[in-house]
């Protein structure tokens, strides 16, 4: 499964990729105008968040391999980018 965070505008912020591996990447352009547009957070905790999200594969390897705190890579997507969409008000869709 693809999970995605999206801005109102449709915009994909980051696309992570769910199967037996995991993979994320960000929309630098749409990260970028969204970064500019934060006026009442603080910028560097959405960098991070997203930076995150971005190494999302290392979580899973290197942490929830030892942790066993999900059971798939979809799971895993799913609950931080559900997270990440409420705290930074961004659209989570899957494909």
């Amino acid at each position: 499964m693809i999970h995605f965070l999206r801005d109102k505008q449709n915009n994909t912020i980051i696309e992570i990729s769910a199967y037996e591996d995991v993979r994320a990447s960000v929309d630098l352009e749409a990260f970028s105008e969204r970064l500019l547009a934060i006026t009442t957070e603080d910028p560097a905790e959405f960098v991070a968040d997203m930076e995150f999200l971005n190494n999302i594969r290392a979580f899973w390897f290197e942490v929830n391999y030892y942790e066993k705190r999900f059971k798939t890579t979809n799971e895993m997507a799913k609950h931080f980018c559900k997270e990440a969409a409420r705290k930074w008000n961004l659209y989570y869709v899957t494909d």
